[in-house]
């Protein structure tokens, strides 16, 4: 049934499912029931992906009451939790806010049958994770409170367990940033609190770092945009801890980078703080200038860059897949490479914008030329980067 509801063939996932469920009401041993609530389970996620509601519904009902006939059923009622978490998804997605909670009313009652089982709290977290996220983005804050509380609940129940740590921290991550986008910075904080409790709690974990980076990076977001310097202040060390304890490869630096980049047509505050998390983190991300400016090299073909020509935008690939490259810690590219790249950042520096914008200064051809001179001297180290 799995196989045909990726598929779409929902012609064949119904014969199946009449199949498995035909003999349904002739046994009452829950273990030759959990066939039939499996087959329920693959027909709602099939459903729901194809926003096929009523369908989804209509099985809902097999499964409901399967898991009424054996309400202490373990294995049925594990069903019925995956079910429910696949259910709020999709009507989250979709908006459905009234079927939402009936499906949060049904994975209430499976985790308060089963409230020691690790596993079925775990589906309950998950929930509560879409939940916040959604009743978040639609600024239904009661709704998100009402998951915030039984999701740090059950993160403190299973205080050593990673994975509801894991779920806890996006939970998290989600209110900081529902909250951050109507400017609620009280209750950001609130939140702020459980993700740092989280990130103590699992400090080797690198996924849960990772997250921890993530919802700091909102956070001074939100701080940025808001021009509220002591929210800044407070943010930058707990998004440098994260980092540090994720052990961060080149490619989650690069993402944070990213999240950098956006940030700086966006709130160019935001952008300054992150900047200066990742000079601390890596000193030499930032290139320093005889005039006291500094310029992350990342931007520094990028922004606001006025409309150039095709031969233009591949020199722009070029330099900043160099760039990329540079923030590895350890250029791999020879001298060769390495001075025309440069030279291509030096050629493009007229699509910079004017010496107003504190990030990305217009930068003087001399200073360029001694960048592509050091590249050509010592290939294996950073440009500006400290010895």
């Amino acid at each position: 049934m799995a196989a045909y509801g990726s598929a779409g063939q929902f012609d064949d996932l119904e014969r199946w499912g009449r199949y498995i469920t035909a003999t349904n009401h002739l046994t009452e041993d829950p273990k030759f029931q959990l066939p039939a609530a499996m087959a329920a389970v693959h027909a709602m996620i099939a459903y729901g992906s194809a926003g096929r509601f009523a369908d989804l519904e209509r099985w809902g009902v097999t499964l409901t009451c399967n898991a009424d006939r054996f309400p202490m059923g373990r294995e049925i009622q594990m069903r019925m939790a995956r079910a429910a978490v696949n259910a709020i998804h999709h009507y989250a997605s979709a908006r459905k806010f009234d079927e939402l909670k009936q499906w949060e009313a049904a994975i209430n009652v499976t985790a308060s049958r089963f409230s020691d089982d690790c596993e079925i709290q775990l589906e309950f977290s998950k929930a509560a994770v879409t939940g916040i996220a959604h009743y978040g983005s639609a600024h239904m804050f009661d709704d998100l409170n009402r998951w915030g509380k039984a999701l740090t609940a059950t993160f403190h129940r299973f205080a050593m367990d990673h994975k509801i740590g894991l779920r806890m921290a996006k939970g998290a991550v989600n209110a900081i940033n529902a909250y951050g986008s109507v400017q609620q910075f009280h209750d950001l904080e609130l939140w702020g609190a459980s993700l740092r409790a989280v990130a103590d709690r699992f400090p080797q974990a690198r996924e849960i770092q990772r997250i921890v980076v993530d919802g700091a990076v909102r956070a001074i977001y939100h701080y940025g945009s808001a021009q509220k310097s002591d929210g800044l202040d407070r943010w930058k060390p707990i998004a440098f801890s994260a980092i540090r304890r994720s052990d961060a490869t080149t490619d989650f630096i690069n993402s944070v980078i990213g999240s950098a980049a956006g940030l700086a047509e966006k709130s160019s505050p935001a952008a300054a703080a992150l900047f200066d998390i990742l000079n601390d983190y890596w000193p030499g991300f930032l290139i320093a200038f005889s005039d006291g400016s500094h310029v992350p090299l990342c931007l520094l073909p990028w922004p606001q860059r006025r409309a150039g020509t095709h031969q233009d935008r591949e020199a722009l690939t070029k330099a900043h897949g160099f760039a990329s490259r540079l923030f590895s810690g350890t250029i791999t590219i020879p001298p060769a490479e390495a001075a025309p790249l440069l030279r291509e950042l030096w050629l493009l520096r007229m699509y910079l914008p004017d010496r107003g914008d504190a990030l990305v200064p217009h930068l003087a051809a001399s200073e360029l030329q001694d960048l592509v001179a050091e590249a050509a001297r010592d290939p294996w180290r950073s440009p500006g980067a400290s010895t």
